[in-house]
């Protein structure tokens, strides 16, 4: 396992909190790649499990340097993913999740494929969906980072591998991702973000995705020339619109919130551009 240095230069940037039970195995199958990273980067979001002292143990047997970014309030796995991604010094960056598994060529894999297409802005792979104990209950899933494809696809074309090159933990305890698989688990999940929408007072998600969408919309008008970065941002306003409507639905008194929640469903908004009846429920229910 060597480095290439005529290759690209691939950093890894990771997030955590709270990831003690599952973040050792991720570790290990990072300094197990057949193709190293030219670095970790790990952005903690103030964990109080051992997760440091996991990631301290770790720097010191890496196989690549790796810099852990002192922990924060917390702030959620997207600011911390933000931290990590701007931190990163490589020419290419891998996104990488405390709870998964990857595969050992799944680097290797990824810089073929960005060396067979130079002009590519994006690699994704499909993923093994597995559970608590690693096993592997629901074949494959592909899974992508909106946020990211959103902006890159819309200047430059992607490469997908068909190939599973990760396995994807499926748990209860995720922030965000595909979380318990089958009809029940999503039923849970939905009603549990609703009620917890509702205790939670306004929707400060809402706006921190607003904020995102400004910032994207900033980037994408830099390129206007292009056809997919015109299509994208016309995609996006669209986006922005019904989240400016799942806005404007918190701040209105219970009647209110149900008649404008009602009309974006009737538009079916909540079912293209949000978690379909979940979101609505979580709209309605806040106070």
């Amino acid at each position: 396992m060597t480095e290439h240095p005529a290759a690209p230069r691939i950093s890894i940037a990771l997030a955590t909190f709270n990831g003690i039970r599952f973040l050792r195995e991720q570790l290990q199958s990072l300094s197990g790649q057949t193709w190293l990273p030219c670095e970790l980067v790990v952005a903690d979001d103030g964990s109080s499990d051992g997760t440091q002292a996991e990631l301290e143990r770790f720097v010191k047997v890496a196989p690549f340097p790796v810099r852990v970014l002192p922990a924060q309030s917390r702030q959620g796995s997207t600011r911390a993913f933000e931290r990590a991604i701007y931190t990163c010094g490589g020419d290419v960056i891998a996104l990488c999740d405390q709870d998964d598994r990857w595969h050992l060529e799944k680097l290797q894999r990824f810089a073929n494929a960005l060396e067979a297409e130079p002009a590519a802005g994006w690699v994704f792979s499909d993923g093994h969906v597995m559970d608590l104990a690693g096993q592997d209950p629901a074949g494959c899933a592909i899974r992508h980072d909106a946020w990211m494809i959103s902006l890159v696809e819309a200047v430059a074309p992607s490469v997908a591998i068909k190939q599973p090159l990760m396995s994807y933990r499926v748990h209860s305890g995720q922030e965000i991702g595909l979380r318990e698989a089958g009809m029940n688990g999503r039923m849970r999940n939905g009603l549990k973000r609703a009620f917890t929408a509702k205790r939670t007072g306004p929707a400060a998600d809402l706006h921190r995705r607003l904020a995102a969408i400004e910032l994207l919309r900033t980037r994408l008008s830099e390129h206007l020339d292009s056809v997919r970065a015109r299509a994208s941002l016309c995609q996006l306003d669209k986006l922005r619109t019904h989240l400016h409507a799942r806005a404007s639905i918190a701040r209105a008194r219970l009647p209110g919130r149900i008649a404008r929640a009602s009309a974006e469903w009737r538009l079916g908004h909540y079912q293209r551009y949000s978690s379909g009846i979940y979101s609505a429920a979580a709209d309605v229910l806040r106070r």
